[in-house]
């Protein structure tokens, strides 16, 4: 894998994280609080999330896409000269399920408020570590990141029109008040980090990543 490439996703992860801490303390109030007294009825959001869902399947299971890839590279690996392609599909596909998986163990470990439920309860200071909370991290922003990051890698020349949709869920999620500016940026840690850590289980290089599936697909 390229120096740079590599330095760049961990760049991402860790700025993330910086960034959900100083979220945590500066911006989930004032934003959750800004985004209640206009109103969360933002139509477009809520729409585009629904209809985002649907394409990608979440009515069946939010992992179908996920099993899909999971399938696909399983099949092309049992093929000595299709194995490089199959690692790219087990490279997305395993990202994005151990993303989302792991996304949704830390809702139960943190068990934060949604923010109309801190608000509604007033409990700025005790909104971690509740009975029902499960608001961090985001699990669409998981998701979708999780996404993002391994097609960004094998595709960089479209990393910015790949970026078109997490971040749309990204803004929604927190424009409709169901999250908190930090939940979505923690998913965006944890959707790097996992990247990077199956970027080098699976040895990857992007100038090769790019040309196997350029090649599988001639």
């Amino acid at each position: 894998m390229s120096k740079m490439n590599s330095k760049r996703l961990a760049f991402t992860g860790l700025l993330a994280a910086l960034l959900c801490v100083i979220a945590i303390g500066v911006l989930d109030r004032p934003v959750a609080e800004f985004i209640h007294q206009q109103g969360t009825g933002a139509a477009v959001f809520s729409k585009g999330t629904a209809w985002i869902e649907t394409v990608f399947g979440w009515g069946i299971s939010k992992l179908a896409l996920g099993y899909a890839l999971l399938a696909i590279g399983a099949i092309l690996w049992w093929r000595q000269s299709w194995r490089a392609t199959a690692n790219l599909f087990l490279f997305i596909a395993l990202t994005h399920i151990i993303t989302r998986l792991v996304a949704g163990t830390l809702k139960n470990v943190f068990e934060r408020l949604r923010p109309e439920e801190v608000i509604e309860q007033a409990a700025w200071n005790a909104q971690f570590f509740t009975a029902d909370g499960n608001s961090f991290p985001s699990g669409h922003a998981a998701h979708f990141w999780s996404l993002y990051f391994p097609l960004a890698f094998i595709f960089p020349r479209y990393r910015l029109p790949l970026a078109i949709i997490p971040v749309f869920i990204t803004i929604a999620r927190v424009g409709v008040n169901d999250h908190f500016v930090s939940d979505v940026i923690a998913s965006i840690t944890l959707a790097a980090a996992i990247s990077l850590a199956f970027v080098y289980a699976f040895r990857l290089n992007k100038d090769v990543a790019g040309r196997t599936f350029k090649e599988a697909t001639a």
